[in-house]
């Protein structure tokens, strides 16, 4: 227990956010964990379509740099004209966090309409990690305010260990939020990284595009490949606004969500060297559920699937 003890003292909790084309959400988002007051540095990367935009995120974190200073944190901000995408910008934030981290740090990787309501959320994330070292990510539960149009994956809060065996199973990735804490076969994208598994180089791969479904489930399965556990803690959670604007989503059209869903699921399963039927299980999972949106959408999960097939 004194070990423990002392490994908490020591850990550091960084923060790690990319956003695009919204600032007001995005300051939103860092104020709130920055006023938790368990956070020691915040890695910004934030990409702006209008120079208008821009602008907007310069003030946001001139704003928060006063903020910070006030409260002892240190911001490191990436701004940009246009955008690079999700995959890219995201790992900027894990190769800056692995220069100065410690093998005991905690990377808490956010979305820009994530907000994290208290002290106790990221206290719960540094007593696991202390508490034992096979864990190399744990992830939270996600409690969302809207309903969006195409959600991007399927909770399954029945039966404990039914989702994880329904993944198995299908190769489709079901997520169970509500019982916890134990460990996972797949979390949600609210993720925390112990830093030694950080430094042991794990990245977001680039062929994860458009609006990069299954990236972060990659970069999990990147930490169970080298022989660290996933640990579900439904104590780590935030409210996650499901924005419809700006983001990977920008309003796309739904034939081009369910074209990007069949072709990053499809990629993520041959990368994986997944079984010929999960592929088709997969295949026929989007494709049942993109009939609601009519024979377009159906069309782009052909498509998807084909051009998955050939990356």
């Amino acid at each position: 227990m004194l070990r423990s003890a002392d490994k908490i003292n020591k850990t550091s909790i960084l923060l790690g956010i990319v956003s695009y084309d919204r600032p007001s959400f995005f300051k939103l988002a860092i104020a709130k964990v920055m006023l938790t007051g368990f956070v020691r540095y915040i890695i910004a990367v934030c990409d702006a379509s209008t120079p208008k935009l821009f602008e907007k995120y310069r003030y946001a974190i001139q704003w928060l740099k006063k903020l910070a200073k006030t409260i002892g944190i240190e911001i490191f901000a990436d701004i940009q004209l246009g955008r690079r995408g999700s995959t890219t910008a995201r790992n900027i934030v894990l190769n800056k966090a692995s220069q100065f981290m410690n093998d005991d740090d905690i990377l808490v990787m956010i979305d820009d309409d994530y907000i994290i309501p208290a002290k106790s959320v990221l206290a719960s994330v540094v007593l696991y990690f202390a508490t034992d070292d096979k864990i190399g990510m744990i992830g939270g539960r996600l409690i969302n305010i809207n309903k969006r149009k195409i959600d991007p994956d399927f909770y399954l809060n029945i039966i404990p260990g039914l989702a994880d065996s329904l993944s198995n199973l299908t190769g489709f990735i079901f997520l169970d939020t509500k019982h916890g804490p134990r460990y996972a076969n797949y979390l949600t994208p609210l993720m925390a990284i112990r830093g030694k598994v950080l430094k042991e180089g794990i990245r977001y791969d680039p062929n994860f595009s458009g609006s990069a479904y299954r990236e972060e489930t990659d970069l999990q399965e990147q930490v169970k490949h080298l022989g660290y556990r996933l640990l579900h803690n439904s104590k780590f959670y935030a409210y996650h606004l499901a924005l419809e604007v700006g983001g990977n989503r920008e309003q796309q059209a739904p034939h081009i969500r369910f074209y990007w869903k069949a072709k990053n699921h499809t990629y993520y399963l041959r990368k994986y060297k997944k079984s010929l039927l999960k592929i088709v299980m997969g295949a026929i999972m989007i494709a049942l559920y993109s009939i609601i949106y009519g024979p377009k959408a159906l069309l782009a999960v052909v498509m998807g699937l084909k051009d998955g097939l050939h990356l």
